[in-house]
This record gives structure tokens, C-alpha cells and sequence, in this order.
């Protein structure tokens, strides 16, 4: 298939959709006459559209056999999309690890030189360091022939080892991907270098570290760190447990921990010792101890060789020790009859492969040890296989799904309500309606996360309400990206209050600049309302009028926060001293158009309103019982003793007591989208739930 530069939508036929991620989604294709696969990047904000042009630009320049090269891409609004090749046969961690077959040794050394050819070309030719090298981003043809694909956090050698991303960082630059220490630590976990976990710049010998968590993944099968355990005995009342996220990342920085090599596991007894070495020295803590790509393909070729010598073939001589490669190696085909052989699917697999894949093969490996098959393959007694397996349903069980095991909650969820639980002491759920203007008409947003931050469950928590208006874009913005913000500004300046004051500044910074570039097609905006709890101490920032109640176990009850709008004596001199005039009609309104004087997005309204919410802290006392945050669909209706007397009136269960006050709005006549989160800040026993 040809390379051709810029094209149209109306030039491609797109068909199903093979894959999707987080930033992008993948569909099957047909263009210039051929198969193709084409990838459409999630563009909603700034920050992606600087990823997505950094990436298209790199990716015009890459021309190699094991790299995944662009066919065309169109790159005006509204259409961006990339062409690719089709690699029909998926991804390699698909055939690693869905399958559960092993392929000759021989054939992944291939599969192995393939991927090292394409980093050699990326590190010495392109200069493009990877940052995200891993099975799932090695795509296969229908031939086996291994590509490398993904450059979206891909940087320039020059760029990211000369300093320069380092640079903008101690300048407080947020421009480009690189632009806080946060943002710095890309990749994925498994594969990810501990220095980067530290903070540090990635590099040629970050990706080297990945690159030899890869191949060992390659030569035994195993899905990196799936079979390490930690040994904290707090763990043990629920058996064992398998790494979380936060603790995995410790063990790899701190404690030096690295995936199993072939001579520790059974069933790797034909992977030489030379390919575990390679991989140890890949992954050594020292990153200038590191191979150089050059090096490590030196110690590939000569395993190639000695492969060759056993099975009688004539060894080769390459001179000058660079390209090209080695004869045998291009020639080497893996053929249906060899995968058939091994009992592999030659179905066409699917083109991306992220943790939710992987929590499947895991959740059907344990069913099939439950069932009692697998024991024999892996050379282990059927009583530890069912011993492992019960370690392995302990660690599974807990997180059904990417969304609990990232937050440490546990979720259920109805047509119209979320209901969330944490681990600890604190307990909270949301309820929310469109009420009478449809579904169709829903703005409200809510957040509810445990664990924020890296922090471990029940150790902090964030809940958030938007209330978006002229459209939803505003609040599902703020939604979207409040978590990341608020971790980014946290890791500026230690303090919660700044960090949320910030965060809230930059999110409207964002979303009013790409509504000036024409990305937003219904720009909208969107009071928002946010509370962090760290340490017994509550955060709120607020910028519009939904509310936050705290309800005291006397009976009282007080608000946390005021209302931000033009009948406030403050806030009118607040819009005057901006440049703004409040008047009053039917009620006061900003510039006689817009009540609040406070929000997010409103970028026709900026000035004189602003996004700077006031922020507020209080420290819980044995006193505080209960924290209701509300849109004015309840407080349009209902007064605050109203709400706590509702509260009262029901099972003092966090998500009864939720539904309870949107119902009860709903009831009094709310002609408004209806949301409530109500966090109850003490447990409560059993009877008291009840009664």
C-alpha cells in the first residue's frame, strides 16, 4: 500500500471498530482500495491536540519494516484520523497471553529480533525515544511480521535527554507533554522504569528497561508482576493479595522488584540463560548499566546463531556488526501449521490490549483452575494449584473492573444513581435525575473517587458537583478532568487549598482556549463545586451556588460555602471591579444576561465573571456526622433543614438517604436537573442503619 500525505474523511470507508482506548479508537477501514486500520484520537482538550500533533509529526518521519508507519492521516477540524497498515493478527499480548500456548522457542527469539530491530532504528536512526514499550504496542500482520506502534508519548532523543523538558519544568511552563513532574511519569506500570516512578526524564535507557521487561515477557508467557505477591501480613486476612497499583510502584522503585526470568518458572526450560541475563541487565537500577539496543541485538543474534547450529543449519557472519540483519532471520517465517501446533487461535485478534483484557485472561485462568485443569501444564500439584488459585480469586474478586480497582470502591449502580462505598470508616453515594427536562437535557456532572492521588483507599477522597448550563460540554469537561488537574497542581505546591484553587483556574484556562480554536461545538459552562478529605480535614472550593451542608450529630446543620451570585452584595462588587455591571430584572443578572458570577467555561462572559473559586477548609470534629453536596434542583426547593430532615426520615444508608432527597426535590416540583452526593463521615451500626 502506498504512502500519500493528507486526505479526507469522504475517501475512507470506515467499518467496525477493532479497538479502544483511552486516547484513541481504532477502526477497520477500507482505503485506496485496500484493508487499512484507521485511528481516531480522543481530542478533548488542549493538551490532546498538542499530543496529537507532536505524534502525527513524529510519525511522518519513521520509515522502517518493524515500526508501524503512517499510509495517510487527515488533520483539519473536525476530522483527525490516522491510516495504518492492517495487522490483522492483533497485538502479541493478545497471542501471549489469551491463548495460554507457548510458540517454539525459536519463534520468539524472532518475534524478539523484529521488535529489537525496530528500537535500533528508533534510538540510532530516528532518535525517538519510545516511553511506552510493551506487547500490547507490538502489532502483528498476518504474516508475524512485528511492528512497533503507539508513538503518543513519543519525544525526540534530543528533546528529552538534552534537558530541555527539564528546563521548561523549572520555568513553570505548561506548555508541550512534558510540562510538570506529573506528566513526566507516562507510560505504563509494569514496563515502566523506576527512575521514571521517581520523577525522572525518560530516555534511551528508560526504554531499554522496557524493553527487556518485554522480552522476558515474550520468552516465558507471563504477564509481568502477575505472579508476585506481596507479603505485607496486613494483607493476610484476605488470604494473600496481588500488588495494588500504589504498592507495585514502591516494590519497583524502592525494593528493586522484577518480573520472574525462565529459570524460576516451570515450563521455560528450552529459554537459554543468555535471555534472562539480557533481560536482568535490561532492567538493572542503574540505568547507565543499561545495554545499549546495539548491544543487546549483538546478544540476540548470537542466541539466533547457537539456535541455528542446533537445528544443523550454516551460521552467519554479519559484517561490521550493524544492518543489515542477520539472513536467517529475515527469512524465517512463522507459518499457521507451527501455531496450530502449539493449540493457538488463529482467529483475528483484537488491535489493542489494555488492563481490562488482561483482568479477563486472569479471571478465566483462575475459573479454569477452579475447574481444575491447568495444574498439569505447569507442572504443579493439584493442591497448590488450588491453593493459588484461591490467592488468585482473593486478589481478583475485589475489582471487578478497571473503574473499582483504581478508586478502592466498590460500586452498584441503578438507571438513574451510582452508589459507592468505601473501604474505611467513610461511606458515600450520589442520586441524581434529570427530573422534569429529560434526559436528553441532563448537565449535571458528579464525582465521587477514594484513593486520590496515589494515595490508598479510605485514605482521601474528592467529590465533586457540576451543574452545567447552555450544554453539558462544561460539566462533563470538569469531570473529566478535575482528578488530574488537582494532582498536577498539587505536585507544585503542597497545599490541598491552592491545589484546588488552581486546578480550577486551569481547567477554565483550558476549555475557554479551546473554545476560541473552534474544538468545542456547543460551548457551555458550569458552576462547580469540589470537596477533598485528607486527614480529618475537609477542603471545599466553590465557584457558583451548589451547596455543601455538614450535619452534626446534636441535630444542626451549617453551610460550608456561599452562593456565588449577583444578589450577593460581595460578589456584584467583585463583577464591577472587573470591568463587569450587574442589573436587576426579573432577578440579578451579570451584564443582564447570566445570574452566577462564578464558573467554568462562560468564555463570552469572561471577563468579568471568574473561574477563582473561594476556598474554604474545616477540620471534622466527633461532633460531624454527615456532608450533602446538592445543585439548586434541591436548593431551588428545599431548605437546608429540609434536606437534613429528609435525611433523618430514611435508612441511614448513604445511597437510600440520596435517592430520598432528589425524590423528595423532584416531588416539591424542581423543574431542574436534581443531583445529591451525601457522604456520611462516621459509621453507622447496623440498627441505626435501619431504624
Amino acid at each position: 500500500m502506498m504512502r500519500v500525505g493528507e486526505i479526507t474523511a469522504e475517501e475512507v470507508q470506515f467499518g467496525e471498530e477493532i479497538g479502544n482506548g483511552a486516547e484513541s479508537t481504532v477502526y477497520k477501514a477500507v482505503w485506496n482500495g485496500e484493508d487499512c486500520a484507521v485511528r481516531k484520537p480522543k481530542i478533548t482538550d488542549s493538551v490532546a491536540m498538542l499530543r496529537y500533533d507532536a505524534e502525527l509529526a513524529l510519525l511522518k518521519r519513521l520509515h522502517h519494516e518493524n515500526v508501524c508507519g503512517l499510509l495517510a492521516y487527515a488533520d483539519r477540524a473536525p476530522s483527525y484520523f490516522c491510516v495504518f497498515p492492517l495487522m490483522s493478527r492483533g497485538n502479541l499480548a493478545s497471542l501471549l497471553h489469551e491463548e495460554r500456548k507457548t510458540l517454539p522457542w525459536k519463534a520468539r527469539l524472532h518475534l524478539i529480533l523484529q521488535f529489537a530491530y525496530g528500537v535500533r532504528y528508533l534510538h540510532e536512526q530516528a532518535n525517538v525515544v519510545h516511553k511506552d514499550l510493551k506487547s500490547s504496542n507490538l502489532l502483528l500482520d498476518d504474516k508475524f511480521h512485528l511492528r512497533i506502534s503507539d508513538f503518543g508519548l513519543a519525544g525526540d532523543v534530543n528533546e528529552v535527554e538534552g534537558g530541555k523538558a527539564a528546563e521548561r519544568l523549572r520555568n513553570g511552563s505548561s506548555r508541550g507533554l512534558e510540562g510538570t513532574r506529573y506528566k513526566r511519569v507516562v507510560g505504563t506500570l509494569v514496563t515502566m522504569a523506576p527512575e521514571i516512578l521517581k520523577g525522572a526524564e525518560p530516555s534511551r535507557a528508560t526504554d531499554m528497561y522496557s524493553f527487556g521487561v518485554t522480552i522476558n515477557e515474550i520468552a516465558t508467557g507471563k504477564v509481568p508482576f502477575s505472579d508476585c505477591f506481596t507479603e505485607d501480613v496486613q494483607m493476610h486476612t484476605v488470604l494473600e493479595q496481588t500488588f495494588s497499583k500504589h504498592a507495585l510502584t514502591k516494590a519497583i522503585s524502592k525494593d528493586d522488584l522484577r518480573p520472574h526470568i525462565a529459570s524460576d518458572l516451570a515450563g521455560c526450560d528450552d529459554v537459554p540463560p543468555s535471555l534472562s541475563t539480557l533481560a536482568q541487565l535490561c532492567w538493572d537500577k542503574d540505568a547507565s548499566k543499561r545495554p545499549t539496543i546495539g548491544r543487546a541485538i549483538t546478544m540476540l543474534e548470537d542466541m539466533w546463531r547457537s539456535t541455528v547450529d542446533i537445528e544443523g543449519g550454516r551460521s552467519e557472519q554479519k559484517e561490521g556488526g550493524g544492518e543489515p540483519e542477520l539472513d536467517s532471520v529475515r527469512k524465517y517465517v512463522i507459518d499457521e501449521s507451527m501455531l496450530i501446533a502449539a493449540g493457538v487461535n488463529l482467529k483475528e485478534a483484537p488491535v489493542l490490549y489494555d488492563e481490562k483484557d488482561i483482568k479477563k485472561v486472569k479471571r478465566a485462568r483462575r475459573h479454569e483452575s477452579d475447574s481444575g485443569g491447568g495444574g498439569a501444564e505447569n507442572g504443579e500439584g493439584g493442591e497448590g494449584e488450588k491453593k493459588k488459585s484461591k490467592v488468585e480469586q482473593a486478589a481478583n474478586g475485589e475489582s471487578s473492573s478497571a473503574e473499582t480497582s483504581r478508586h478502592g470502591v466498590a460500586s452498584f449502580s441503578g438507571s438513574k444513581g451510582e452508589r459507592l462505598r468505601a473501604m474505611r470508616k467513610i461511606t458515600f453515594a450520589s442520586f441524581d435525575t434529570a427530573g422534569r427536562r429529560g434526559e436528553d437535557k441532563m448537565e449535571d456532572r458528579l464525582l465521587t473517587l477514594a484513593r486520590v492521588g496515589g494515595h490508598e483507599a479510605g485514605e482521601s477522597y474528592l467529590f465533586a458537583m457540576m451543574d452545567g448550563h447552555g450544554g453539558e460540554s462544561a460539566a462533563a469537561f470538569v469531570k473529566a478532568m478535575l482528578e488530574q488537574e488537582f494532582v498536577n497542581a498539587w505536585e507544585r505546591q503542597d497545599d490541598p487549598s491552592h491545589a484546588l484553587r488552581d486546578a480550577f483556574v486551569r481547567m477554565d484556562e483550558v476549555y475557554c482556549d479551546r473554545v476560541r480554536q473552534g474544538y468545542v461545538k456547543k460551548p457551555s459552562g458550569t458552576t462547580a463545586l469540589a470537596v477533598y478529605i485528607e486527614d480529618g480535614v475537609l477542603y471545599i472550593a466553590n465557584a457558583g451556588d451548589c451547596r455543601a451542608v455538614l450535619c452534626t450529630a446534636d441535630g444542626g446543620f451549617k453551610q460550608l460555602n456561599n452562593d456565588h451570585v449577583a444578589g450577593n452584595e460581595k460578589e456584584r462588587e467583585m463583577i464591577i471591579s472587573n470591568g463587569g455591571s450587574v442589573k436587576k430584572t426579573d432577578t440579578w443578572r451579570v451584564n443582564g444576561a447570566i445570574q452566577i458570577t462564578r464558573s467554568i467555561g462562560d468564555e463570552q462572559h469572561k471577563p468579568p465573571l471568574t473561574a477563582e473559586p473561594e476556598v474554604h477548609t474545616h477540620k471534622l470534629t466527633d461532633n460531624d456526622d454527615y456532608l450533602l453536596l446538592a445543585t439548586d434542583g434541591v436548593w431551588d426547593v428545599m431548605s437546608a433543614a429540609d434536606v437534613v430532615k429528609s435525611l433523618h426520615s430514611t435508612v441511614k444508608e448513604p445511597y437510600m438517604c440520596a435517592k430520598k432527597i432528589v425524590m423528595d426535590a423532584y416531588q416539591r416540583g424542581s423543574d431542574d436537573n436534581i443531583s445529591m452526593i451525601v457522604v456520611f463521615l462516621k459509621e453507622k451500626s447496623t440498627c441505626e442503619r435501619v431504624y
